[in-house]
């Protein structure tokens, strides 16, 4: 799921300040803001650190050196960061937010959506924050929940791909394969340079039966992302469906140039030769792929 922490939303540069810098320039919070903005996350931790230590009273210091904790991989000193900020805050939408976000990503996800619920109350209009909850309930199998929350933020905030795929895919787990399809047509629509989007949308017109639709996506997938292993694989499957064994066949060796160790991928590829009448190759494949995974027991052609 998508959880992240987003922390930018609105920049309090005026409110209480982090340390003055010394020299009537920009105080540490603001420098550290700064850094962030520019996506310097790595330098903005000393900063931000610094900034608490020397204001720590600010609610703003706390919260955003919190989120760069978070950013950084240190999830509980983010935890500790935020709730801080929101004992010297309870009306801080932001911190809330971000203290949600650091939870679900932690797996407490009635603790986020607890936070979540809270932004929204002090601000109504935080997309942000909706989906974010969107993302909690759905991981806590509140998948109507998790729907209903998506779908308003797509309202408050158009265009959001992340969305619109984590909506096709809750669609999908409810069987309405209709409303799935339009997510992620949407998604692509939203960010066509997703190579994710592009295959989500590939999978679902496979499994509609629209081989011919999936086979272009999974290709534009590859075309954005040439790393994009997944893509190659899905690549692979359709035209192997379609009955379009030789090029499947360049799609398992695009798959095995980026996984040469992946014993499923040496065995595809040679299931996939033998259906092409290429039988040398296909046992040599195949052959590879007993070596790589003696357990996984006799690979045989079928």
């Amino acid at each position: 799921m998508g959880v992240y922490f987003l922390g930018l939303i609105v920049l309090l540069m005026n409110g209480p300040g982090g340390g003055p810098s010394g020299n009537g320039g920009p105080t540490l919070l603001e420098q550290g803001i700064d850094m962030l903005e520019k996506g310097q996350v790595q330098q903005a931790v000393p900063v931000l650190k610094r900034a608490v230590a020397e204001n720590p009273q600010s609610d703003q210091a706390h919260n955003y050196y919190g989120f760069v904790l978070g950013r950084t991989g240190h999830l509980q000193e983010a935890i500790g960061e935020l709730q801080v900020a929101l004992r010297l805050n309870p009306r801080y939408p932001d911190a809330f937010y971000n203290l949600g976000a650091a939870l679900d990503l932690a797996g407490d996800y009635r603790g986020a959506q607890k936070n979540l619920k809270a932004a929204l109350a002090l601000r109504p209009d935080f997309p942000e924050a909706r989906t974010e909850l969107g993302f909690a309930l759905a991981q806590s199998g509140d998948i109507p929940g998790a729907i209903v929350s998506l779908r308003e933020a797509a309202k408050e905030r158009p265009g959001m791909a992340s969305v619109h795929s984590e909506l096709g895919l809750l669609y999908a787990q409810t069987g309405d394969q209709a409303s799935s399809l339009a997510e992620f047509r949407q998604a692509v629509a939203a960010d066509a340079k997703s190579p994710e989007s592009h295959n989500n949308l590939g999978v679902a017109l496979h499994q509609s039966g629209d081989l011919d639709g999936a086979i272009s996506e999974f290709r534009r997938a590859v075309e954005v992302d040439p790393k994009f292993a997944d893509g190659f694989k899905n690549l692979g499957q359709s035209l192997r469906d379609k009955g379009d064994y030789a090029a499947a066949v360049q799609a398992y060796r695009q798959l095995l140039a980026l996984q040469p160790d992946s014993a499923p991928a040496h065995a595809i590829l040679g299931y996939t030769l033998r259906w092409n009448d290429q039988l040398p190759e296909a046992a040599q494949e195949l052959q590879t792929a007993i070596r790589l995974n003696p357990k996984s027991g006799r690979t045989h052609f079928h």
